[in-house]
């Protein structure tokens, strides 16, 4: 029976949860656009249960879940982020999200964990519109029928028929191998309930099992638990028994906390149950102690500020650039969208946070890197905070130099002067850069009716890529390889790219072909090879005389990363696949390092690769990059719709 719906090839749910899961499964393959909706009181396993369901739903095309977020404390921004991640939009806000989701062609299941503990707007500002959608389908998990939406497919975990009691009370069972003072029925059919029950001893009892436990605690367990009653969220018994000690002076703190554990759940961190004292007055002397933690502790980062919030001193925190940092992400997003917090926090940190926390958010980012990317929003809207967060932002692998917000351009490409950039702006307008400092150094004469989207200086002119994706000789007759406008527009050029120094061009069309042209006088033809299955995307260019290897780059709309060696055929495959498009390549022969590249995608992810060594290090950008540039010495210009800024990419760390 249970393989009939696909359980059997799944890991087991546990706790005699199989015929909820025959009904979720039962929701999943019928089709139904209905959402689904996992409700019933705390502790039920509504989470554990969408886990489960996402876990094996990959497995299947069919039944496969696009994206679940977790929304637990989170706002409607926090939650848009990390489900653009998952989408491979790359974070975005709500309403950016929207758009991509109501233009993406492909069926979307869309999953939500503890909407009910999100931060008010969060279903407002996405899961209602999302609703609306006709090609997206609804995973929610809800508090009560209340919260659910009309129409749903409800599976209400507090209903006894979607458990199986048998099943259960075997599971049960091993949870009390030497007897508890509640049987299996008393519990059913909560497994949170049911794992608190397993830890009280006899006798038998009978009535509300939380506060059963707190009356037949051990007296030595009971100050390490008035200690956890007071703190936020899962603590590990390393945090916990720090703070009962500063908070009590208990030389016995230790001894308190392992009593204390002996009487709750297994877990990684641990929390009160309900039904406990109220403990209330010891937030600020639990941010002492958690201020130095936050750079180690996972609890210190995520809850230090919320309890800063209780003592009322979270202006001290978020006026503290180290705090910055290592602090929680979305923990600091959550309390700044607070009016009364965000009152409390210098003004010049609302614009720097909201360029930065889409980055910030990003598993996995060191502490320096966390530097690197604050130091970079902060350079035009807060210098001072800039100043501040440099000396650790050094320590990563770049540093932001300069920043015009505001000011994005079309197209970016090396000059034909040694140490210029031009770039195009909206207008059509042509500009030599300094990439070291970002200053405009002069106009570069141009056509203004035409809208660059690429540029090539070639010789004493420019080669442009229009918006209809035509190739433009500016002016007329002096650019070399004037031709290749001839030749590339009746194929639909669709990416451009020069080598000023070398005299080379590169072109990309709409066909996937990549046409490398060099020297006019001896090669009046281009070399020329099919490399993507959809238009190119950007094309790169790099010629390493030491090395005496030229190396072409490519993306395309296909999501791949092709090297071509062009003294010899293309590599056989990509260098990378992603689902995702990349939007812009540069790269340029480094005196160190020999040639290097960077590679930007739609999701604003970006790459630093070291064309002979065969390595790639990750490059986080603060917003899309519609094109970027880079010099020989590591000044890297990226520019998209957040702005334009330079980095300073420090190679020697990059490999290391």
């Amino acid at each position: 029976m249970t393989g009939e719906l696909g359980t059997a090839d799944r890991p087991a749910l546990g706790a005699g949860r199989g015929p909820a899961a025959r009904r979720v499964l039962e929701w999943a393959t019928s089709g139904a656009m209905a959402p689904l909706a996992v409700t019933g009181s705390p502790g039920s396993g509504k989470s554990h249960l969408l886990a489960w369901f996402v876990a094996g739903a990959q497995r299947d095309p069919g039944t496969m879940v696009h994206g679940l977020t977790p929304a637990r404390g989170l706002t409607a921004d926090a939650v848009s982020w990390e489900l653009g991640r998952q989408l491979g939009y790359g974070p975005l806000s709500p309403e950016d999200l929207l758009g991509h989701i109501h233009a993406d062609p492909r069926p979307l299941t869309l999953g939500f964990a503890d909407l009910h503990h999100a931060r008010p707007g969060c279903r407002e500002a996405l899961v209602e519109p999302l609703l609306a959608f006709p090609h997206v389908r609804m995973l929610l998990e809800a508090r009560d029928a209340e919260s659910v939406p009309d129409g749903a497919f409800v599976v209400d975990l507090d209903d006894p028929a979607l458990t199986d009691r048998a099943a259960f009370a075997a599971w049960y069972a091993g949870l009390v191998p030497a007897g508890a003072a509640f049987t299996a029925d008393q519990v059913f059919p909560h497994p949170a309930t049911a794992r608190l029950a397993a830890t009280v001893p006899g006798p038998p009892a009978e009535g509300d099992v939380p506060a059963l436990w707190w009356a037949r605690l051990p007296e030595p367990a009971r100050p390490a638990l008035h200690t956890l009653a007071a703190l936020r969220g899962p603590v590990p018994a390393d945090v916990w028994e720090l703070l009962h000690a500063h908070l009590t002076g208990d030389p016995a703190a230790r001894a308190a906390v392992a009593a204390a554990v002996e009487r709750l759940p297994e877990g990684a961190g641990y929390e009160a149950p309900p039904g406990g004292p109220v403990v209330a007055g010891l937030d600020e002397r639990i941010v002492d102690v958690l201020k130095s933690r936050a750079p180690t502790s996972s609890y210190a980062r995520e809850h230090v500020l919320g309890h800063a919030v209780g003592a009322g001193t979270a202006d001290r925190l978020l006026r503290d650039a180290g705090f910055l940092v290592h602090g929680s992400a979305t923990a600091l997003t959550a309390a700044l969208s607070d009016p009364d917090t965000a009152t409390a926090a210098p003004a010049a940190l609302a614009p720097v946070w909201r360029r930065a926390a889409p980055v910030l958010t990003t598993p996995g980012m060191s502490d320096p890197e966390r530097a690197a990317v604050l130091q970079a929003a902060a350079l035009a809207a807060a210098p001072q905070m800039a100043a501040l967060l440099r000396p650790i932002a050094e320590r990563h692998t770049w540093t932001a130099e300069w920043f015009r917000p505001g000011e994005s351009f079309t197209a970016l490409g090396p000059g034909t002067v040694e140490g210029e950039l031009l770039a195009a702006d909206p207008l059509g307008r042509l500009h030599a850069l300094d990439p070291a400092t970002g200053a405009d150094l002069r106009r570069v004469p141009s056509p203004t009716e035409l809208r660059p989207l690429a540029l090539a200086a070639l010789g004493d002119g420019l080669l442009l890529l229009d918006r209809d994706r035509l190739l433009h000789a500016v002016p007329p007759g002096t650019v070399a390889f004037g031709e290749a406008a001839h030749r590339h527009n009746p194929d639909g050029p669709s990416a451009l790219a020069s080598v000023p120094a070398s005299g080379l061009l590169v072109v990309g069309d709409a066909a996937g072909r990549v046409h490398v042209w060099r020297s006019p006088a001896y090669d009046p033809e281009p070399l020329s090879r099919p490399l993507h299955q959809a238009p190119v995307s950007a094309v790169a260019h790099v010629h390493s005389a030491r090395h005496d290897l030229s190396f072409c780059l490519s993306g395309g709309l296909d999501g791949t990363l092709r090297l071509w060696a062009t003294s010899d055929e293309p590599m056989p495959e990509p260098v990378e696949r992603r689902d995702s498009v990349i939007t812009a390549l540069t790269a340029a022969d480094t005196p160190a390092h020999g040639p290097v590249a960077v590679a930007a995608w739609a999701d604003g992810r970006a790459g630093v690769w070291d064309l002979l060594g065969a390595r790639v290090h990750p490059l986080p950008l603060l917003h899309r990059a519609d094109g970027i540039a880079l010099t020989p010495d590591g000044a890297l210009t990226v520019t998209g719709p957040g702005g334009t800024y330079g980095l300073r990419l420090h190679f020697d760390r990059l490999w290391t």
